[in-house]
């Protein structure tokens, strides 16, 4: 399963989505590979820890692109 299935917010919330485009353009810059696990993982972090209340009743996403 892609990270955009498993993250189904993502085009259909504004603010999550926007946090997680930014946090995209911050990797890209710092030179992570946007295909690395690396890379999912900070963007998961990232978005647990803003929107909590999001993933209370889920599973640790994986890192699956």
């Amino acid at each position: 399963m892609s990270w955009r299935q498993d993250n189904d917010w993502f085009g259909e919330d504004e603010e999550m989505t926007s946090l997680a485009l930014g946090v995209h353009e911050r990797l890209v810059k710092q030179g992570v590979d946007p295909t690395s696990d690396e890379y999912y993982d900070a963007i998961n972090r990232t978005m647990r820890k803003r929107f909590p209340e999001k993933f209370e009743d889920s599973e640790e996403v994986g890192s699956c692109k």
